[in-house]
């Protein structure tokens, strides 16, 4: 027979922080490393993930929501070439969750170094390393050109979702720029093969 408690006292060696990733390469969360950064597994992390906790009515997969990003920029600042950065803004999420926001500052990580970080710095740590990875600037996910982006997608998103609709969330009104910008609710494969898409558009 076997012993359940023998079992659950025999974790992998690598629970160390250490993460599978799609392409086998795996990944360190709280202490990223250059070179375990594939743009594959950024695009199937995002393909595989949900906006709003999956709650959106159809979902909405954060790499769907990364190349709207991508897009906003290209229709408002075309001149900025914030494009790739909006795309690979929420780059981070491919290896953590899309947390929703009100939950993010109340989320404390332990840091190997005994520091106690918040969600946000694992975040920024981990999008820096992107960064770094891919040959654009660290800081990428803070231009005010993603930044605005972030927020006009997220109002092309609310008007596109009916049980998103409700309420007042404070957000500024749809540009007019972008009143045929749509959210087409892609499917995870077809998300992932439209993120990698852009992505190579972007740095052909």
């Amino acid at each position: 027979m076997v012993d359940p408690r023998k079992i659950s006292l025999r974790r992998p060696s690598r629970m160390d922080g250490w993460c599978p990733t799609f392409t086998g390469t795996g990944f360190y969360p709280i202490v990223p490393r250059v070179e375990d950064v594939r743009i594959q597994d950024i695009a199937r992390g995002l393909a595989y993930k949900y906006r709003f906790g999956g709650h959106s009515d159809p979902p909405i997969t954060v790499a769907e929501h990364s190349v709207l990003v991508s897009r906003v920029i290209e229709i408002l600042w075309p001149k900025s070439k914030q494009m790739l950065p909006g795309l690979l803004h929420d780059a981070c999420e491919a290896f953590t969750q899309d947390i929703q926001g009100p939950l993010r500052a109340f989320i404390k990580v332990s840091h190997p170094n005994g520091q106690l970080i918040t969600w946000g710095d694992m975040e920024r740590s981990i999008n820096q390393v992107v960064g770094k990875a891919l040959g654009i600037k660290q800081d990428f996910y803070s231009s005010p050109e993603v930044e605005a982006a972030d927020i006009l997608t997220l109002v092309v998103e609310k008007a596109s979702c009916p049980n998103l609709r409700v309420g007042n969330w404070g957000l500024p009104r749809c540009p007019t720029e972008l009143q045929d910008l749509k959210v087409e609710f892609l499917s995870p494969q077809t998300a992932f093969d439209t993120f990698l898409g852009r992505y190579h558009a972007l740095t052909s």
